[in-house]
């Protein structure tokens, strides 16, 4: 069940992720429609730089989010 539960939250965020981006570039092409294989296309794109990150970043995974933290306390305290 722990399993089920992860790996639908994990398709949701990559979802929302990809459609994030994918309003983006299409506010900035000014495209009205966009069609199934480039919502694919940018869902996937999407999941592989989000696991590379966590590949890349998990060896010093505190420091990192230490300093990530830092970061937002000085740009939100202001």
């Amino acid at each position: 069940m722990i399993v089920v539960g992860k790996l639908s939250v994990n398709c949701l965020n990559a979802y929302g992720g990809s459609m994030t981006l994918l309003t983006t570039v299409s506010a900035f092409t000014r495209a009205a429609k966009i069609g199934p294989a480039a919502r694919s296309a940018y869902t996937i794109v999407f999941l592989l730089v989000s696991v590379l990150i966590a590949i890349f970043a998990s060896a010093n995974f505190l420091d990192n989010f230490k300093n990530f933290v830092l970061v937002l306390l000085m740009v939100f305290t202001p």
